[in-house]
């Protein structure tokens, strides 16, 4: 996991980005049942940077963000009982990727 310190270097746009960025590899990764503990790795440390990047953002991507952290909170309290089931990784790898995508155009990076 990348640091605290290294992270808030990152302008505000590549911050997000990160975010979304983790999102998506826990929508790819959540696809192969061997890849729990990735997952479970991915999730915290997306956590840690939402934790870390939503007090200087703007209203907008603030809610977005504090919605996805819920939803990464559930999925952490809940993995141990779900990832054996193949749709509830489906759904999973579904709202992560839906997160990412939210995530990446608050970003701005979309315009650029």
């Amino acid at each position: 996991m990348i640091s605290r310190e290294r992270f808030d270097r990152q302008s505000l746009p590549m911050r997000v980005g990160s975010i979304a960025a983790d999102l998506q590899r826990i929508a790819s990764f959540s696809r192969h049942f061997e890849n729990r503990p990735a997952v479970d790795t991915m999730i915290q440390e997306a956590r840690f940077f939402i934790e870390w990047t939503a007090p200087y953002t703007d209203n907008r991507t603030q809610e977005d963000l504090a919605a996805c952290q819920r939803v990464l909170t559930r999925w952490r309290r809940a993995l141990d009982q779900v990832w054996a089931d193949e749709r509830h990784r489906s759904l999973i790898c579904e709202t992560a990727q839906e997160w990412a995508n939210v995530l990446l155009q608050d970003s701005g990076m979309l315009e650029e």
